[in-house]
């Protein structure tokens, strides 16, 4: 077989082969090993990271199973996951299994990872572009520090960029539209968009007239109960994110959404018929794909993830009934920029 062998690190963050052990992904709950389309060669560029307080699970060939690896060469080792770069989505997160009083996971996505003639494989696949459709987006993550016509001086000299004001520090509403107005003031073209947790159509509406292009939108499900579990105590509710596409729409203006990728949920039929309702009914300009970045035992104990039948379909199979049924929506997908 040619599939890469297990990946793992110590306390120190050096990583160590395993050529005694294949490297498996989860896509549900189950390990599993990865076909030769699933992966894909890393570049110097993408973080590889130790999973601390979890036991990094590999398949034996010769026992014929899938076995827990705590130690090795005499050294205490954990699993490594890889943390991906937006161009690339994750199929099979990282196998381990968890230990009491495992530390919770900063929010990054955790995705399988191996190791074959000395380079590094991930279990994931290229987001492709439409050349001609492709757009950059520069993420405004702080209102009063910014300077928009630093901003569009940038923007300008970026192939197509557009401004995505992220209100992720809770500026009040007039901070926001004034410095949305600030940079229609001096530029009547550039395409604007507005990202935040609080959500309204009473607040679409307001910065529809301010000048917006539209809105950037984030969702993790297009199941109700899946979004506001994770989305409620920041403020936002399915209901909200419903209404404002459609107050948007009405104004005139675009919705950008970013669908977050969860190998599990996203590629259930469950989620997939939710999806297509909802896509029949809210005006989506572009269908942007990203990995969900979170611990995903937390988030799947949150959201009680792991209740759902075990028929996935798997991400390729997913990703290609997507394109499928989406083709417009998903030949803008975009790539971001901080």
């Amino acid at each position: 077989m040619n599939i890469p062998h297990l990946v793992v690190g110590d306390a120190a963050g050096n990583f160590y082969e395993v050529p005694e052990l294949y490297m498996a992904g989860v896509g549900f709950i189950k390990p599993l090993l990865p076909g030769q389309n699933d992966l894909l060669a890393l570049t110097d560029k993408t973080a590889l990271q130790v999973l601390p307080g979890r036991v990094a699970i590999g398949y034996d060939p010769d026992l014929e199973k899938y076995i827990q690896l705590r130690e090795y060469n005499g050294t205490a080792v954990f699993p490594v996951a890889a943390a991906l770069p937006q161009h690339q989505l994750q199929i099979y997160r990282s196998a381990f299994s968890m230990v009491l009083d495992a530390p919770r996971l900063p929010g990054k996505n955790y995705t399988a990872t191996g190791m074959r003639d000395g380079a590094f494989f991930a279990a994931a696949t290229e987001i492709s572009q439409t050349a001609e459709k492709q757009r950059s987006y520069t993420f405004v993550n702080n209102l009063s520090e910014a300077d928009p016509a630093a901003l569009i001086q940038s923007a300008a000299t970026a192939n197509d960029t557009a401004l995505v004001i992220s209100n992720v520090n809770g500026e009040s509403e007039d901070l926001l539209t004034d410095f949305i107005k600030s940079i229609r003031s001096l530029n009547g073209d550039i395409s604007v968009y507005v990202q935040t947790p609080n959500l309204s159509p009473t607040l679409a509406s307001t910065l529809c007239n301010a000048g917006v292009s539209g809105l950037w939108v984030s969702t993790n499900s297009f199941q109700e109960d899946y979004f506001n579990k994770l989305h409620e105590p920041f403020g936002s509710k399915f209901e909200n994110l419903e209404a404002s596409i459609k107050t948007m729409q009405d104004c005139g203006g675009e919705t950008i959404l970013d669908y977050q990728v969860f190998p599990g949920l996203t590629d259930h039929p469950r989620e997939i018929d939710a999806m297509d309702a909802f896509l029949s009914n809210a005006a989506i300009t572009t269908l942007h794909l990203s990995n969900l970045a979170i611990d995903p035992e937390w988030y799947m104990d949150e959201l009680m993830i792991l209740a759902l039948p075990r028929d996935q379909i798997g991400i390729p199979g997913w990703l290609e009934g997507l394109h499928a049924r989406y083709p417009e929506l998903l030949s803008a997908v975009a790539t971001l920029t901080q």
